[in-house]
């Protein structure tokens, strides 16, 4: 099936919301014929053990859905957690005490917010259990992830933290209820063991009731034990480093008869999994920060665990560590934060803040006058600018679940602050809202005929996606430049972004092969609170818009016979969704022996003067040396 089959721009009228043109192009209704194509892409892409993995554990689930987890009999388990992991702990409560849905938790009264979704769960003290299942399947998660109550404790509610913990014992342990899917789901449990775990650390548990302590203790051990004998080595990738995490936690914390087996899981996992999904540049192999951050964090949990206690576990995870600090450090914002590429949102993994702190590190001064290249990442800074561009494969090759169709997708900010922005994620529901988030019309990229980059449907299917090639980086008469082409759109040939940056001008330019291919369409997203002034049009097929944030102006210069001011979405945390500006221009007409479209952010003074001669386009602006842009296009 080709991309010839989806809708275009032409067909999408200019009022129809963004997220419905996006679930029309990708997340549609599937007949028969599709599905079977859309089966094919599984095969031809998807790892092939995780595929059979997957099958028989779906199988598995259907034959024995009613089974009990399993009764476990009473072990002797005993606390010992070393001041590494004590002071790790505090730190952990520091940053959760900041975390703006669980601050509006309310264990009193069985309300809780998750996804910025709040929930009345105890309903004239009683458990809502059929409101329970209504919710989502990420919400039921998040809930049985217990990383709430860290939140709850800085807050002073001791009491009901013990309360509820022992409520949750009595209600979703295997003795007395099914399985109930997912509080005893292998990834539920590797976060709730983690969080526990934290929670007993915190001043040796004394914050707990008396009682509460032991029974506590005793399903952590029952839960390893359960998820040591379910590893989802079928979605393998994070999952199956938060497994291992929680194994590895346990092992150097608690005292059992069943540490040892855990620590060699764990650590088998690890030795086999960390060489595959961290890669040379530092950056974990799916590609989010978000994930990326988690991934850092629970290996830096790792290591304060192992501290005085297992020297081995700091000399295999030092060097890991190490490389992708340097990473996540080189990717943030200058307002300390990580980019909403992929499948990222704040809040959900601990934070470059947090890290930092973990690291005992200083992210170092902002160099400015730079361009850095780490791993897919272009990264440019200069004077009151910051720009990065993801010029790096889009997904994971055989796990792309949380890849998105943004090839050379980029992010911006001025004087500090965020203007040029990714959509970032809002949910992961087969909705519009999520094909919006994952398509390219939620991007900052460049389509043909605003048609995705890749095959995406679902949740987290990726079948055919774009190839990076012919990437280079240098410098002309003081513009950082930087190029790449993919090969998303056969039928235009090969569509090559170049990026330019000096002190505070930024140039960013698309080109396509074919001159009779359909219409080059860009799109670009402002952060709501950037102000996106008028559109005006001037010669040559050139527009000017004023934008403003706060006190900061920047003038917007556009390279496109048609613009267009949408309404899209920014989603900085999962659950929440703000209106933002979104710009999307579009041509038509070649310009002489390529088609093209782009855009300059610059001083309001310093209004450029754009030239084509053939191949080559000359980008003039105030007192800046000429800069000159060739595509050099050819198939």
């Amino acid at each position: 099936m080709s991309r010839s089959h989806w809708v275009t721009d032409m067909q999408a009228p200019n009022d129809q919301p963004l997220e419905e043109v996006a679930y029309a192009i990708s997340g549609g209704p599937a007949n028969f014929s599709t599905r079977l194509w859309r089966g094919r892409e599984i095969l031809k892409h998807y790892n092939k053990a995780q595929i059979l993995r997957r099958l028989v554990n779906l199988v598995r689930g259907r034959l024995r859905s009613s089974d009990r987890v399993g009764l476990f009999e009473s072990v002797d388990v005993e606390f010992v957690p070393c001041e590494s992991l004590v002071a790790l702990s505090q730190i952990v409560f520091r940053y959760r005490s900041d975390h703006p849905s669980h601050n509006e938790c309310d264990l009193e009264d069985g309300l809780f917010k998750l996804l910025e979704l709040k929930q009345p769960l105890f309903p004239a003290g009683r458990f809502d259990a059929e409101l329970f299942q209504q919710q989502t399947h990420l919400w039921r998660f998040q809930f049985h992830y217990h990383e709430f109550l860290l939140n709850q404790i800085t807050r002073g509610q001791q009491d009901r933290v013990s309360d509820f913990l022992l409520w949750w014992l009595d209600e979703f342990e295997p003795s007395s209820v099914l399985r109930r899917g997912d509080a005893w789901h292998p990834y539920c449990i590797s976060r709730r063991v983690i969080a526990w775990i934290h929670l007993l650390a915190r001043s040796a548990g004394s914050d707990l009731k008396d009682g509460v302590k032991e029974p506590l203790l005793q399903s952590l051990a029952h839960q390893c034990d359960y998820l040591k004998s379910n590893l989802e080595r079928d979605l393998g990738g994070n999952h199956l480093l938060e497994n291992a995490t929680a194994l590895a936690i346990a092992s150097l914390s608690l005292k059992t008869p069943q540490s040892s087996a855990w620590k060699s899981t764990a650590m088998a996992i690890l030795e086999a999994e960390l060489p595959k999904q961290v890669l040379a540049s530092g950056e974990h192999f799916e590609l989010s920060p978000m994930y990326h951050c988690h991934i850092l964090g629970n290996l830096m949990r790792i290591r304060a665990a192992a501290t005085g206690v297992d020297a081995a576990w700091g000399d295999f995870l030092k060097p890991i560590i190490d490389s992708m600090l340097e990473f996540l450090k080189a990717i943030l914002h200058p307002d300390g934060k990580i980019p909403l590429f992929a499948d990222s949102g704040f809040y959900e993994s601990p934070s470059a803040a947090e890290i930092l702190d973990y690291a005992n590190d200083q992210r170092p001064e902002a160099t400015l006058d730079s361009h850095i290249t780490r791993g897919g990442y272009e990264i440019f800074r200069d004077r009151n600018l910051f720009v990065v561009c993801d010029f790096g494969p889009i997904a994971a090759a055989e796990l792309p679940a949380h890849g998105h169709c943004d090839a050379t997708t980029l992010e911006l900010s001025v004087a500090g602050q965020r203007w040029i922005v990714d959509s970032g994620n809002f949910n992961y529901q087969d909705d519009p809202m999520r094909h919006y988030c994952r398509s390219s019309l939620g991007h900052n990229v460049a389509t043909v005929d605003s048609t995705n980059q890749a095959n995406i449907w679902s949740k987290f299917r990726m079948g055919t996606r774009p190839r990076i090639f012919d990437r280079s980086v240098g410098c002309q008469q003081g513009w950082k430049w930087a190029r790449a082409s993919h090969d998303a759109y056969s039928q235009a040939g090969r569509l090559t972004r170049f990026v330019a940056c000096q002190e505070s001008s930024f140039v960013c330019f698309d080109a396509v092969a074919d001159q009779k291919s359909p219409a080059l369409v860009g799109y670009l997203h402002f952060h709501p609170q950037v102000t996106v002034g008028k559109v005006v049009p001037t010669a040559e097929g050139r527009h000017k818009i004023r934008l403003q944030r706060g006190s900061t102006e920047r003038g917007l210069t556009v390279v496109a016979d048609e613009i267009t001011i949408l309404q899209g979405w920014y989603c900085p945390r999962f659950g929440e969704r703000q209106r933002s500006v979104v710009l999307r221009y579009r041509t038509v007409v070649p310009v002489l022996q390529s088609k093209s479209i782009g855009w300059i952010l610059h001083e309001l003074a310093d209004l450029p003067k754009i030239e084509f001669l053939g191949s080559e386009s000359r980008i003039t602006m105030g007192a800046h040396p000429q800069l000159k842009i060739n595509f050099e296009i050819s198939d």
